[in-house]
């Protein structure tokens, strides 16, 4: 049983609206996905980890707002370290007061999975919104 989930932000919170069905090209959020993350708490933490410039995150989140999603949120340009390298992987667990083997990443890079996997984090690599909640879920219900 995994003790926190661990999502990348873009192209797995954020989706391409084109991929969420609709004729756009901006961004939009995986309303499934966050909604069904949100009914694990609290038994299971949530973290946000993300590549992205500092302050660039608040563009997409209103004042407050990752606070409230989240247990915790690490973005590689606050720290200076960015996916895949096995060191943020790390951090996250760490934010989360976890272990490293307690977490799962979902993410949509195959280098940043195998990132997650030298730290020692479980990870899942998102292909689709169905996908993902089906392999979360049987992974929270060992």
């Amino acid at each position: 049983m995994i003790g926190g989930l661990v999502l990348d932000c873009f192209g797995v919170l954020y989706l391409p609206a084109a991929v969420a069905g609709k004729d756009d090209l901006e961004l939009v959020v995986n309303e499934r996905l966050l909604e069904y993350a949100q009914s694990l708490r609290p038994g299971v933490k949530l973290g946000m980890l993300s590549n992205i410039a500092p302050g660039a995150m608040d563009k997409y989140f209103l004042p407050g707002q990752r606070q409230r999603l989240f247990d915790a949120v690490v973005l590689s340009g606050e720290e200076g370290l960015s996916k895949p390298h096995p060191s943020i992987y790390k951090i996250m667990a760490e934010r989360l007061n976890l272990a490293a083997g307690e977490c799962l990443l979902v993410d949509d890079s195959l280098d940043n999975c195998s990132g997650a996997a030298a730290a020692g984090m479980d990870s899942l690599l998102f292909q689709n919104t169905r996908q993902a909640i089906d392999e979360i879920r049987r992974r929270v219900i060992k």
